[in-house]
């Protein structure tokens, strides 16, 4: 135990400075002319949440990678994380495969901390589509179909996966939620309601 002792003249006072560690609460026993007392020294309690969205369309993130004081999380389906941690000066940092990293610093306060994030697609190649079918081979990364269509969910209705000339998978009709992985170099029939630019 790290004993400070401090020796003052009757009527002086002086500010007496403890080391905390945050995640631990350090009890601290004071002597007196004899009488002894103890306090308990720690960093106030905080939350941090909020939520990781694309920053072309303000879609929700899912399986985002959120790094803080050594430990991390990821955000759910919704692109929503929460945090326990303290009161006090962090860095958080904000990971996904198909997007650009983003890093901060803050001062959590005692309580509820918010801190909504934009991340920005990494753009590995586009394909203009026409409004139908349109046949296309994948140049991306090797994502979820949800993730390499984030850019054009909106417009797109079906997705297919040619195996070879004469086999096919109907993969989904919707990209959103769709967890099947896009394979680099592999050809797939898209279906779009509108002229649109796709981006992965």
């Amino acid at each position: 135990m790290t004993e400070q002792t401090v020796e003052q003249a009757p009527g002086e006072s002086e500010v007496i400075f403890f080391e905390v560690t945050p995640q631990e609460a350090k009890t601290y026993q004071v002597t007196v002319d004899g009488l002894a007392g103890s306090f308990v020294a720690s960093f106030p309690s905080a939350t941090l949440r909020g939520q990781v969205t694309n920053a072309s369309n303000n879609q929700p993130i899912s399986g985002v990678k959120v790094i803080y004081d050594g430990q991390g999380t990821n955000t759910d389906a919704n692109g929503r994380y929460e945090i326990p941690t303290y009161a006090k000066k962090t860095s958080i940092a904000f990971s996904h495969i198909a997007y650009y990293p983003y890093q901060t610093e803050l001062a959590l306060v005692p309580g509820e901390n918010t801190l909504d994030v934009k991340l920005t697609r990494v753009i590995t190649g586009q394909i203009s589509l026409k409004e139908g079918y349109n046949i296309v081979t994948y140049a991306g990364k090797s994502m979820t179909v949800e993730e390499a269509f984030a850019s054009i969910a909106q417009y797109v209705t079906r997705v297919y996966h040619f195996i070879d000339s004469e086999y096919y998978e109907d993969i989904c009709r919707s990209p959103v939620g769709c967890t099947k992985m896009m394979i680099p170099g592999d050809n797939y029939w898209v279906y779009v309601n509108q002229d649109c630019l796709w981006t992965f």
